[in-house]
């Protein structure tokens, strides 16, 4: 019996068992299924049958990979231990960070100065061109989307960190095509943690400049939708310094704390 003459739910049904890794090779099979494996809906139906085991993206060597975590459980004795799954394989990479939401990549490529967006399940790239340029040892990078709205608008995030009072902050709109400078940030400094994204907006850490340390550290917000940033507030009493953030089930903002006397 031949792929086509199986109905087209069973087909999807079947397409939802495969690994990840090994979908970007069947985009080519025919266009229907290229048209089906960029759906929306079967993201969310092979999400589902994903096997249920943490998985986290490391660079090593400006390349990207997929790490396995093991906990070990929460109550032994026991060093985590992190495990390199797989490749993510790239054309040309010299990535110097990668930034995760909804299933894509934001990478920046430190040798070509360039910044791109990568689907790795269907193979399919976008260059997103600067106004004048980039400088990928200091630019902050950040992915989301408007949540606020029944069709997710993408956007990309660029806020200049370059030593000064003032950093200028700009955001690239998928739908226009183009770049629009939203303001300056005067309050804020902007730390070397990962930033991560919940629901669309993005959360960082970061260190106000008008607060003695250790409590400057506190969170920042940036909400895609009204594309202003805002302060997070944390549950009180906080006796932590914030090391770095995480998110679980991607619905749910976790923080890293450690206390210092």
């Amino acid at each position: 019996m031949e792929w086509k003459s199986l109905p087209m739910d069973l087909q999807e049904e079947i397409l939802s068992r495969v690994p990840a890794k090994s979908l970007a090779r069947l985009r080519s099979t025919s266009k229907q299924w290229n048209a089906l494996l960029k759906s929306g809906s079967f993201a969310k139906i092979h999400s589902a049958f994903a096997p249920k085991e943490s998985l986290i993206i490391m660079l090593k060597d400006r390349r990207v990979y997929l790490a396995s975590v093991n906990l070990h459980g929460v109550q032994n004795n026991v060093d985590p231990s992190v495990k390199l799954a797989s490749q993510l394989y790239l054309k040309d990479p010299h990535i110097s960070n990668v930034f995760h939401c909804d299933g894509l990549l934001l990478l920046c490529n430190i040798k070509e100065n360039r910044l791109e967006v990568w689907n790795p399940c269907s193979g399919e790239t976008k260059l997103i061109k600067p106004r004048h340029g980039y400088n990928m040892k200091s630019d902050f990078f950040a992915l989301g989307y408007n949540n606020k709205s029944s069709s997710k608008n993408y956007k990309v995030l660029r806020v200049d960190r370059r030593p000064g009072p003032v950093g200028e902050y700009e955001i690239y709109d998928f739908t226009s095509d183009s770049w629009r400078v939203l303001g300056e940030i005067t309050d804020w400094i902007f730390g070397q943690n990962y930033p991560v994204t919940v629901k669309g907006d993005t959360y960082l850490v970061a260190y106000h400049t008008g607060t003695a340390w250790p409590n400057s550290r506190g969170i920042l917000s940036f909400d895609f939708s009204t594309e202003r940033f805002q302060s997070v507030s944390l549950p009180q009493p906080f006796p932590y310094a914030i090391a770095a953030l995480s998110v679980v089930r991607e619905e749910k903002l976790c923080v890293l704390g450690y206390y210092k006397k």
